[in-house]
């Protein structure tokens, strides 16, 4: 394999990915909490928090869907290729892979870590305006460690911050650097 090139992931990643859409989930309703109007000006009103949960066999395994709303802190697992929606936003993780190298500075991952790429593709579900950012994406390992995204070091293309209107949505590639041992 040439260095620098990504390569396909295993299916353990798919507890990962779990994660990574149930915090993302949480982290983009959080920025694009929803807004109210009043005397004093604009008042955030708190979304409720997506969780991903899997079984004991590396297996993501859905939530059956309530027929109530999900109570905060209750959890939403979704899979590589689900579109997850929460709170007006909806969220696809495309693809996975992982990397020793960085195509943004060209870095080389630290001994005991690789790159985590995710292709992910956010949504403007039904909010007046929903801005994203790659920092606002982290990943959790089964072990609860969780590691910040990477700006600049994704490969093209790479998710840039913005502004969705209604119905927009936009496709980008965000990195991480994780312990290489939370691949097995």
């Amino acid at each position: 394999m040439q260095q620098g090139q990504p390569r396909r992931s295993s299916n353990t990643w798919k507890i990962v990915i779990a994660a990574i859409v149930g915090a993302t989930l949480v982290a983009i309703c959080a920025i694009v909490a929803v807004t109210s109007i009043s005397p004093g000006g604009a008042t955030p009103t708190a979304v409720a928090g997506v969780q991903a949960t899997a079984t004991a066999g590396g297996t993501p395994v859905a939530t059956p869907q309530p027929e109530t709303p999900t109570p905060p802190g209750a959890a939403e697992v979704c899979t590589v290729g689900q579109r997850c929606e929460r709170g007006g936003i909806a969220l696809t993780v495309n693809e996975v892979s992982t990397s020793n190298r960085t195509d943004g500075f060209g870095r080389t991952a630290e001994p005991g870590r690789t790159f985590l790429v995710l292709n992910v593709t956010i949504e403007n579900v039904s909010r007046d305006e929903a801005p994203y950012n790659p920092f606002y994406f982290r990943v959790r390992a089964q072990t609860g460690e969780e590691f910040p995204s990477l700006v600049g070091e994704a490969p093209s293309p790479s998710l840039v911050s913005g502004t969705l209107a209604r119905g927009e949505r936009v496709r980008g590639n965000v990195a991480f650097e994780i312990s290489e041992g939370q691949r097995d």
